[in-house]
């Protein structure tokens, strides 16, 4: 069972009604539509909204760790409005125009803050004033905040601003995150999930757990909270923690909650589906509820009594404040049950899918969707997604039964769903993924690859897609390397989906800090680097205390300091980088995505980059100098390839008995395993005097330069060591992939190239530097 099961997890959560195109009714909405990735955030508890027609939203940027100004849309407001919903250590100048195309009318007062340039622009229309203030060196994201409210749709058009690589999208989800209101909160950290952007779910989870602990009004769904936050470590892979959480939420559960038990059950079963074990999932879904539907236990309340789950229940009860914005649109408690227990029966022909249980599967997965009809008559939109994933997992049952029609047929049903509701998201991609995937088996490679393209055209901007999908190009990249030569370009763009984010991350950032220079720029963006560490050290403290059972004072007074330091180092950090946009070296207005072309154009004559990419247990390499490039199966499995690895590695260096035991190098294995790495290309190996590697797999644990590229000097080897006299250490004849040519080392493309980048080292002399690794001390 794959992942993707997960996404359903925030069904219940979802209003009635089909998605509106205002932005009026959006908590959140994404500032333009292309570059860095700014959002506006609703914050319905800003002192500046005085009426119930007011908005009021923060503005956050990827990189920034705090928000980087607000905007508002104001009814009955005037200019003299202005400085009461400004910060008082604000000071304007005179308001003159904006210069923006598309807004003629709107005036822009250049103020300070601190030293800190500072910008608020303002646009009257009609009885509402729009106005987006902040940070001067996020002035492309303010003006299009601006035009987005104003038009009350989404625009067109890119942020442009700093940006540090250092930052990631759980970062900016946890900057999202402490800016929303627990509902808010609450509803993205399920968009997130059903984005399948676990990562970023998972963020906003723990932001509600941890203001749950500290008493802050209004978080009150413990259990929910926990809950949620287990199936995101889950979905994750970390089962470990996920078991963790849910031990910590069943103790908070209330028996008489007719949701939460009901999301318990469904998000444990969706843990063990998770592990792939459907007998643990079954056993999950077995769980009898019998909480009362109504939310509330009759005889609690004939007493009076209130207990904390009662009060939980009434502090949450936000129904008639949405009521004065229009239609009630909510579900009740009964409604959102009753889509539960339909999800419950869509995880169990699920579990019975995978089991093979084929006939059980289609029962179990038409009761879930005449489940489905049964509430409101089937036309809540949040139940698209349990639609979506019942023809999901229809598809291979029908596939099994030699009804090749009717498994394309569900699977294009739930991508048509996918690109309706959820547009740009990273489920999409993966239903189409599992449609082009089928496609290819079916034997239409044309229809296959075309698809596939797409999918990988839209990933590099699709918060949580690398994550989401690599599990299923591998079909893609088999297809690609049958083709060889002609489809290099195509299958090194997929391989990049497959590139370890963390490492590529890392070495990104140090060619940035390497290659910025000495001037005042690239002194802003290491003290950015050095902030962006700090504030991460920070929360991962913060973490620590808030996780502990049971804290003593000493913790809440550390956890308090360490709040107030957080909440200063984010201002710092977002600061600076709004300095650092002055600067055109450190801005950006999109991804970074490096094609074969850009590769081959930086290659030097003489050079070839190697990619190995491992999909499943199967092997793919990539070979490009220059002016050539091929794509290829390896001559072994992922599975072959690590034991190779691992015989060469006990070879080399073996604890036996806690002693460091060293053998004859398997000299053998060495060529073999070259055979299987290079045998396509080695025509081509002669001409290359600098080989750039970049490993995957087993391969990660191996220097290439021990390769053996050719079977001279082997037969006299193992003669001379196999005599009586001779010397198995001697391996003075072997032709070492290293010992012609230089060997290099990379850990993705992209991160090649920014290397390459960096300017020579001016240093006056050279430096060694020689460690041992070391377990760290506790």
């Amino acid at each position: 069972m794959t992942r993707i099961a997960s996404l359903l997890a925030g069904l219940a959560f979802v209003a009635a009604t089909p998605a509106a195109a205002s932005l009026k009714l959006d908590d959140s909405f994404r500032l333009g539509s292309g570059g860095v990735l700014c959002t506006a955030q609703n914050r319905v508890a800003d002192p500046a909204l005085t009426t119930m027609f007011d908005r009021g939203y923060q503005l956050v940027c990827r990189d920034a760790a705090s928000p980087i100004g607000k905007l508002f849309a104001l009814r009955g407001a005037t200019a003299e409005t202005l400085p009461r919903i400004r910060p008082e250590d604000v000071v304007c100048q005179a308001p003159g125009v904006a210069d923006i195309a598309e807004l003629p009318r709107a005036q822009l007062a250049r103020c300070s803050q601190a030293g800190l340039a500072w910008s608020v622009y303002t646009l009257a229309k009609g009885d509402t004033l729009y106005v987006a203030q902040g940070l001067s060196g996020y002035g492309s994201a303010l003006r299009l905040a601006l035009r987005g409210i104003a038009a009350d749709k989404s625009v067109i058009g890119n942020v442009e601003v700093a940006i540090t690589e250092a930052g990631d999208p759980a970062a900016f989800a946890r900057v999202q995150a402490g800016s929303l209101d627990p509902n808010q909160a609450l509803a993205e950290g399920y968009l997130r999930n059903n984005n399948a952007s676990f990562a970023e779910a998972s963020e906003f989870f723990v932001s509600l757990v941890e203001r749950s602990r500290t008493g802050a009004p209004g978080f009150t769904r413990s259990a929910e909270y926990l809950i949620g936050q287990a199936l995101q470590q889950s979905n994750l892979g970390d089962f470990a923690q996920a078991d963790t959480l849910f031990t910590q939420a069943a103790v908070l559960l209330d028996p008489a909650d007719p949701v939460t038990v009901r999301l318990y059950r469904n998000f444990t079963a969706m843990h063990a589906l998770n592990r792939g074990r459907p007998d643990a999932a079954l056993e999950a879904l077995q769980r009898t509820v019998t909480a009362n539907l109504t939310g509330l236990a009759p005889d609690r309340v004939a007493t009076g009594f209130i207990d904390t789950p009662l009060a939980q229940k009434l502090n949450s009860d936000d129904r008639a404040l949405r009521s004065l914005g229009g239609a009630d649109t909510t579900l009740t408690p009964t409604e959102r049950a009753a889509i539960l227990d339909a999800q419950a029966l869509y995880l169990r022909g699920a579990a019975f899918r995978v089991q093979g249980r084929d006939a059980e599967a289609r029962t179990a997965l038409a009761a879930a969707i005449a489940g489905l009809d049964a509430v409101r008559q089937g036309r809540v939109v949040s139940t698209l997604w349990l639609r979506a994933g019942a023809m999901t997992e229809l598809s291979p049952i029908q596939e099994r039964a030699g009804q090749t029609d009717a498994a394309r047929d569900s699977l294009v049903a739930a991508v048509d769903i996918f690109r309706l509701e959820y547009p740009g998201s990273a489920a999409l991609l993966v239903a189409q993924a599992r449609l082009a995937s089928l496609l290819a088996r079916q034997n239409r490679p044309d229809e296959a690859a075309a698809l596939y393209r797409q999918i990988i055209a839209a990933s590099p901007a699709t918060p949580g897609a690398g994550l989401a999908v690599r599990g299923f190009v591998g079909p893609y990249l088999a297809l690609l390397a049958d083709r060889g030569a002609t489809g290099a370009s195509d299958f090194f763009d997929a391989s990049q989906i497959l590139v370890r984010p963390g490492v590529a991350q890392t070495q990104a950032v140090l060619a940035r800090e390497l290659s910025g220079g000495s001037d005042a720029a690239a002194g802003l963006f290491r003290q950015s680097i050095t902030l962006s560490r700090d504030i991460v050290r920070a929360d991962t403290e913060i973490a620590r205390l808030t996780a502990k059972a049971k804290p003593d004072a000493v913790d809440a007074a550390s956890l308090a300091s360490l709040h107030s330091s957080r909440e200063a180092l984010g201002r710092d950090q977002t600061a600076v980088l709004a300095g650092l946009s002055d600067n055109p070296r450190y801005r950006s207005i999109g991804n970074d995505v490096v094609t074969l072309p850009d590769l081959q154009a930086r290659l030097r004559p003489g050079e070839a980059y190697y990619k190995l990419v491992i999909a499943g247990d199967d092997a793919y390499a990539l070979f490009a100098t220059a002016a050539d490039a091929r794509s290829f199966r390896v001559g072994a499995t992922g599975t072959q390839l690590g034991k190779m690895v691992a015989a060469l590695r006990d070879t080399i260096v073996k604890y036996e008995n806690g002693r460091v035991a060293t053998y004859p190098f398997d000299a053998l294995t060495a060529r073999k395993l070259y055979r299987g790495l290079f045998d396509p290309v080695d025509a081509m190996m002669p001409a290359v005097t600098h080989l750039i590697f970049e490993p995957d797999g087993a391969l990660l644990q191996l220097p290439a330069n021990l390769l053996i590229t050719a079977d001279a000097g082997l037969a006299a080897y193992e003669k001379q060591a196999d005599s009586p006299k001779g010397d198995p250490f001697d391996m003075t004849g072997i032709a070492w992939l290293g010992r012609s040519r230089t060997v290099s080392t990379a850990v993705s493309p992209r991160a090649f190239l920014q290397v390459r980048a960096i300017a020579a080292s001016k240093a006056p002399q050279g430096y060694l530097g020689l460690g041992e690794n070391a377990p760290p001390k506790n």
